[in-house]
């Protein structure tokens, strides 16, 4: 049970700093900029406490079931994305259109999550030539973890950071790991809910690139 505690105190310290609230150098003397700034300082923390919340709860519950399929999302047009990547610039989902897109939601604090990111790093090198693009989305609170995770580990994909809002775009899922397979035409193929293995993923790729057995 050690884990389980290690990783809830974790993910409960990075969900919020009081200090967002007396940064005077993002404030001005305007009780106007001031208010904004609060609103967007607390907006930030419900959004995060609430999707820690949901991640962390959920995760538990996931950590020793392989993945099931969902199929209430399936032959819906994928979300649009607009999310800032490791370096902080804007990722938008125009930039792989035509691909077929692997979508992982994830987090550093979910032991399932980390258990495939090896079999997702192999899914990027046997595929990163056929069209086929694997994107971790990151729940994680901040940034600091996910990089170190992404450096340790060596991840060989991009990762972006996703937040409550692209979940409900998703179809509001209630637990992670959760993996999206966008086809070519931009819309949902595959649902995965759960920890997801390499030879479920070729799987479904292989249909879609016309390598496998229709389904």
């Amino acid at each position: 049970m050690e884990w389980r505690t290690r990783h809830i105190q974790r993910a409960t310290i990075d969900w919020f700093d009081p200090m967002d609230l007396l940064d005077s150098s993002n404030m001005t003397s305007n009780f106007l900029t001031q208010e904004t700034h609060l609103k967007k300082v607390f907006q930030q923390w419900t959004g995060r406490f609430l999707l820690g919340m949901m991640g962390l709860t959920l995760c538990l519950s996931s950590m020793d079931l392989n993945a099931s399929e969902v199929q209430t999302q399936i032959g819906k047009k994928a979300p649009k994305l607009e999310l800032p990547g490791m370096d902080g610039k804007t990722v938008v989902s125009e930039k792989y259109a035509g691909k077929i897109v692997v979508f992982n939601f994830w987090a550093t604090w979910c032991p399932p999550c980390r258990a495939e990111i090896p079999d997702f790093m192999k899914i990027h090198d046997a595929y990163k030539d056929k069209n086929v693009v694997v994107i971790g989305i990151s729940l994680d609170s901040s940034l600091g973890p996910v990089k170190r995770f992404i450096r340790t580990q060596k991840l060989n994909y991009p990762v972006l950071m996703g937040d409550a809002k692209l979940v409900a775009a998703f179809g509001n899922f209630s637990a992670i790991p959760q993996t999206f397979i966008i086809d070519d035409e931009g819309r949902i193929h595959t649902q995965f809910q759960g920890l997801v293995k390499q030879e479920a993923l070729e799987k479904k790729l292989n249909t879609l690139l016309g390598d496998g057995a229709k389904e």
